[in-house]
């Protein structure tokens, strides 16, 4: 069609290089190997171009042949930034950068290289419970899609990334915006915006398995596979991981299975895909943080301040020893939740000026986390006193313990729909659309 392809992959495998065509359809290399070189163009939509040259000037307009209809991919723009059209301070972490830079890590740990943004986990090592900020703003005003279905908890607005281990694995693209965003991001967008695109379809069969072993006895095993296409309009992809870590800091480990399973097919008008995607989860808790004197190892503080020092141990005066130290030392003192998300999208074009695009989705989450607490008093929890025979045949009133062990347990059911309409005119494109959700929550 003469039309730019964006985000195509080119390769020169003898140099070792890789980049991505920009939204223009240009790309550059620099450092290629004299004497001539083989080349390799791949996206999605078309079929794979290879060709070896003796220099780039030999290349020109590289074409590349569809392999299956033009705009049969789903991609949710309607909460995407553009360069030049968004007026929105925005950076894109392509595919290859996110293969080059995650290990096992959160997603909000990856992140932290991009301007104005900042994250932290609570065992210390990126695995687990971690927290994004951006400009300041905690997560809970961070408006976080993923194929544009919020996934900010519709109770408290934060975002648990502990339910989605090894996300990246199957991300195509993050797009984090900076600053306030559209009425299309939520309300809970006020410090930005983070819009993650999962795996696109290969053209590419193939079957894949890693494993890996890091510091903190962090193990991960992954296997996959891609079905390429079938036929010239199925495909089906999945991947299933398992992610355990003892943590930096004292009895924090975690434990993650995560999975995703993906199917599409495509015909001349209509694209349909379902994603199928989380893993249960377990970890020991370790949120709470230390206060800086004890952090330091500083032991005379410790033994002539006369504040509150709560639980706190008398430091060892090693700060490496002391600043691993997690508070909550009861192995019981466990968090535990699943959340599997299903979602079903939809694209159809009528013709070139008019397209329709929904999204439906359905997120069950259920879990627990199990808390000790010293001196409770029965009237915090709404629990009767009770008598009890004293040493001398007197009656004692129970109303409080040394130990109470309590657990919190939740159980969500959120769905939704995201129907859009897109018709392009001689000045541009007019969307409009709606979102529909409801959440039924249960707590004990």
């Amino acid at each position: 069609s003469g039309q730019p392809v964006a985000a195509a992959t080119i390769r020169v495998p003898s140099a070792g290089l890789v980049v991505a065509a920009n939204d223009s359809g240009w790309f550059s290399l620099e450092r290629l190997p004299e004497g001539g070189f083989e080349i390799s163009v791949t996206h999605v939509a078309y079929h794979p171009w290879r060709k070896t040259v003796a220099a780039v000037a030999d290349l020109g307009v590289i074409r590349l042949e569809p392999l299956i209809l033009e705009g049969q991919e789903i991609v949710v723009t309607g909460t995407r930034a553009r360069r030049g059209e968004s007026p929105v301070a925005f950076d894109n972490l392509t595919q290859e950068e996110i293969r080059r830079a995650h290990y096992a890590q959160d997603v909000p740990m990856l992140l932290t290289e991009s301007p104005g943004v900042y994250a932290y986990s609570d065992n210390g090592n990126g695995i687990g419970y971690s927290y994004l900020s951006i400009r300041g703003f905690s997560q809970r005003r961070i408006s976080v899609l993923i194929n544009g279905v919020p996934l900010n908890d519709p109770e408290s607005h934060e975002v648990y990334w502990i339910d989605l281990a090894d996300l990246p694995e199957n991300t195509q693209d993050i797009q984090i915006q900076r600053g306030v965003g559209t009425t299309l991001y939520g309300a809970n967008s006020i410090g930005g915006t983070v819009n993650v695109l999962t795996h696109y379809f290969s053209p590419v069969r193939e079957v894949t398995a890693n494993s890996g072993f890091g510091s903190y006895n962090t193990r991960k095993f992954t296997v996959g596979f891609n079905s390429g296409l079938i036929e010239g309009r199925h495909s089906v992809y999945g991947r299933f991981s398992r992610i355990v870590s003892a943590g930096y800091r004292d009895n924090a480990w975690t434990d993650l299975w995560s999975y995703f399973l993906a199917a599409a097919r495509y015909d001349e008008k209509w694209t349909n895909r379902l994603n199928i995607f989380g893993g249960p989860e377990q970890t020991h808790l370790a949120y709470k943080g230390l206060p800086r004197w004890f952090l330091n190892g500083d032991t005379a503080f410790f033994d002539t301040t006369t504040i509150n020092k709560g639980s706190l141990p008398r430091p060892s005066g090693d700060p490496d020893r002391d600043r691993r130290y997690n508070p909550f030392e009861w192995e019981g003192e466990t968090d535990n939740f699943n959340q599997p998300h299903y979602q079903w999208l939809t694209e159809y074009r009528h013709d070139s000026l008019w397209r329709f695009e929904n999204t439906a989705y359905y997120i069950k989450g259920k879990g627990y986390y199990d808390q000790l607490r010293s001196g409770a008093d029965f009237g915090q929890y709404q629990l009767n006193p009770f008598p009890t025979p004293g040493p001398n045949n007197d009656t004692v009133i129970i109303d409080e313990a040394d130990q109470l062990w309590r657990r919190r347990w939740v159980e969500n059911d959120f769905w939704g729909f995201i129907p859009r309409v897109t018709r392009k005119h001689h000045r541009g494109e007019l969307t409009a659309g709606i979102e529909f959700n409801r959440l039924v929550a249960d707590h004990w």
